[in-house]
């Protein structure tokens, strides 16, 4: 999960270049979207991590310590959730 953390991270920060530009070039915009790409690919593998890791423990088992894991605030689509 730290992998795709910190791949999240280097992605979310070249999308911050991307729009700190004021023009775009068309390789950079396709770069962009083939980016956005990805992020979807990493929320959809974090979430199955996250559900294989509940449905691993027994039902009468506690939530990890801290709590459940969540994917709110990972990515500016859920920030403000």
């Amino acid at each position: 999960m730290a992998v795709l953390s910190e791949e999240m991270d280097s992605i979310h920060y070249a999308n911050r270049l991307f729009w700190e530009q004021k023009a775009h070039s068309r390789e950079a915009s396709v770069e962009y979207y083939r980016r956005q790409d990805r992020l979807e690919e990493i929320r959809s593998e974090l979430t199955g991590l996250i559900g294989a890791g509940e449905s691993s423990r027994p039902p009468s088992s506690p939530p990890p310590v801290g709590g459940s894991v969540s994917l709110v605030g990972l990515c500016p689509r859920n920030a403000g959730e």
